[in-house]
């Protein structure tokens, strides 16, 4: 889209509309995540962190999560209540993780655009971390039936 055509001859090419976006909820994260969890442990074997040990604590404000690794599996997906900010590797407000887990926006492009939504630097692998579990996917909804 950076080429000059684009500038000189807009209405010679095919208009590329925006993808709609859905505004989804989910009630229980921890039960949603446990769900999906086969998913998230394969992306990390295929990954540069394969066999990863450790914990991803990610800071909602008013709650938390942290999900535990034992050598590339998850060991434990829990719900923490009053959360310290300084003890967590994300931290993202409100309803902004639901951006990346549904692969609307990536984790680059959520701190970039939201000042609230950033990455501790105690913790450098949790932006790889994100990346690898909950990439930008495009994404087709059928309804169920």
């Amino acid at each position: 889209e950076e080429h000059p055509f684009y500038t000189v001859f807009p209405n010679l090419l095919i208009k590329k509309s925006k993808p709609y976006t859905w505004y989804m909820r989910v009630e229980d994260l921890p039960a949603f995540l446990n769900l999906i969890k086969p998913v998230l442990e394969k992306r990390l074997a295929e990954s540069y962190l394969v066999g990863y040990t450790g914990e991803l604590k990610l800071n909602f404000y008013t709650h938390g999560i942290i999900i535990k690794f034992e050598k590339g599996r998850i060991s434990s997906i829990e719900k923490m209540d009053n959360p310290d900010a300084d003890k967590y590797c994300a931290s993202f407000p409100n309803l902004t993780f639901l951006h990346i887990l549904f692969g609307y926006r990536d984790i680059d492009e959520l701190t970039d655009s939201m000042a609230d939504c950033y990455i501790s630097r105690k913790k450098p692998e949790a932006k790889v971390l994100l990346k690898i579990l909950f990439p930008k996917k495009p994404s087709n909804i059928w309804p169920v039936e």
